[in-house]
């Protein structure tokens, strides 16, 4: 016997979830007809809280967004150069752009470009780079000098880049 009211007692729950349900839905759709082509907004005390961001990650978030979107443009342009291109590993993940540039011109070897890949969500150095020589001339004594040069407590790969 107490099987059989279990039995009905779960029969009943389901029904009341699905009028639920159903009331939601007809409620949702009451609200889009009386704001015919607006999105539906929903009070913040109804938003799902299943995730909070932190932070650090909202103010990642922001950097990345303030970020100038030029890096694509500037890629583009370093492929259709004639001048080397040279790829700098093992570099620590502090390491800027303006730092990288500034190494290389202070050993002579001028640059066009330097760009230092960054991860998606950290926003973090990845570890190398590529420059781009202002000097086709001076590409292999840039590999010959800097290749196993330490720059910020790392020893550096330099080699001329590969095309994609």
């Amino acid at each position: 016997m107490a099987r059989n009211r279990n039995r009905q007692f779960a029969k009943r729950k389901r029904e009341l979830e699905k009028k639920e349900k159903k009331a939601q839905k007809r409620e949702k759709k009451a609200a889009r007809a009386s704001n015919p082509g607006g999105p539906v907004f929903m009070d913040i005390e109804d938003a799902p809280t299943s995730y909070k961001p932190t932070e650090d990650e909202v103010m990642r978030a922001v950097e990345r967004a303030m970020r100038p979107q030029n890096a694509g443009a500037r890629e583009a342009r370093g492929r259709a150069s004639a001048n080397p291109r040279l790829f700098v590993g093992n570099l620590h993940s502090d390491v800027e752009e303006n730092e990288l540039r500034a190494f290389f011109v202070e050993r002579g070897f001028p640059l066009n470009d330097a760009i230092v890949p960054r991860d998606r969500n950290t926003g973090e150095s990845r570890g190398f780079a590529f420059v781009e020589l202002a000097e086709a001339e001076k590409a292999e004594k840039a590999i010959e000098a800097l290749d196993g040069y330490t720059f910020q407590s790392r020893q550096l790969r330099v080699n001329a880049a590969e095309p994609r």
